[in-house]
């Protein structure tokens, strides 16, 4: 488990194992996603996007989980 201090300004530094584990690089995007009383939190590049269509559009929100709809 990681623990991050939140700044006045709502800011968080990520953890380095986490931004390892999830490929994220300096300038990268992050994406949250809720379910239920959960909040994800993705790389939201291509890859990251695509793996999150084939988890069903529960995940994504949108009636079409294909990434190109």
């Amino acid at each position: 488990m990681e623990l991050a201090k939140v700044t006045s300004k709502g800011q968080i530094t990520i953890p380095v194992e986490i931004r390892r584990k999830l490929g994220i690089k300096d300038g990268d995007k992050v994406l949250f996603l809720e379910d239920g009383s959960r909040i994800y939190m993705m790389n939201s590049s291509m890859d990251a996007l695509r793996e999150i269509s084939e988890v069903g559009e529960n995940y994504v929100g949108h009636e079409c989980a294909d990434i190109n709809c």
